[in-house]
């Protein structure tokens, strides 16, 4: 997935600045739609990044992701 944004969205206060070198893997919050839902694959779960107003670059805004690149905020 790549995203594209003005870069204070990603940087969260971690030191990046518009000088860092770019692309860069960040951490997004999503909001998790199925977790354990029997639709997705095995080990993914369904999140969306809509509440943040954020989208891919090629316009989706709900992505199933392995389970295990999930972190709690």
């Amino acid at each position: 997935m790549a995203f594209v944004d003005k870069w204070p969205v990603f940087a969260g206060g971690d030191g990046r600045t518009p000088d860092s070198r770019y692309p860069d893997a960040v951490q997004i919050s999503c909001e998790i739609l199925t977790p354990g839902d029997s639709t997705a694959t095995s080990g993914t779960v369904k999140v969306s990044v809509a509440p943040w107003g954020l989208e891919s670059i090629d316009g989706h805004i709900e992505f199933e992701v392995p389970e295990d690149q999930l972190t709690s905020s």
